[in-house]
């Protein structure tokens, strides 16, 4: 009778929001506040990659070059971070992990004479490993931008 209950709240909550707190009983609230401390005591990985665009930010035009990064870079989600999980798996990051993890943009002066390069980074993909996927889904509900 109690995992019913803690489904039926995780459910109203990924609705409503935080402010779904008010409604619960007293059990169900302390049950949703060991499931929120789980990921901050074994956060869930994620993985993403990076593309560069560089292009000349002078006046001649030429045609951007991107390279995607080689290596896969992983941030913590141990609470606080927005995220998004679709019912097709698809991950959307928000605002904030945005600026952890992409660089600002930069200008880089060239070997060439008269020539400056523009740099910008922006996500190539992301994603969760599949184990970890449901654990996921949860956390979205709780950490998502209402």
């Amino acid at each position: 009778m109690n995992k019913i209950n803690i489904d039926i709240y995780l459910n109203i909550w990924s609705f409503i929001g935080p402010k779904s707190i008010y409604i619960m009983p007293k059990n169900e609230r302390k049950e949703i506040h060991t499931m929120k401390k789980k990921f901050t005591i074994n956060p869930i990985r994620l993985y993403y990659k990076l593309v560069r665009w560089k292009s000349v930010a002078n006046s001649h035009p030429f045609r951007a070059s991107m390279r995607v990064d080689k290596k896969e870079k992983f941030i913590l989600l141990d609470g606080d971070k927005k995220i998004n999980i679709n019912k097709k798996d698809e991950i959307k990051i928000f605002n904030d992990i945005e600026q952890i993890i992409i660089p600002r943009r930069q200008i880089v002066s060239s070997t060439i004479p008269g020539r400056i390069y523009q740099l910008i980074w922006k996500l190539y993909n992301c994603r969760i490993e599949n184990k970890n996927m449901e654990r996921a889904k949860i956390y979205s509900i709780f950490w998502n931008n209402y």
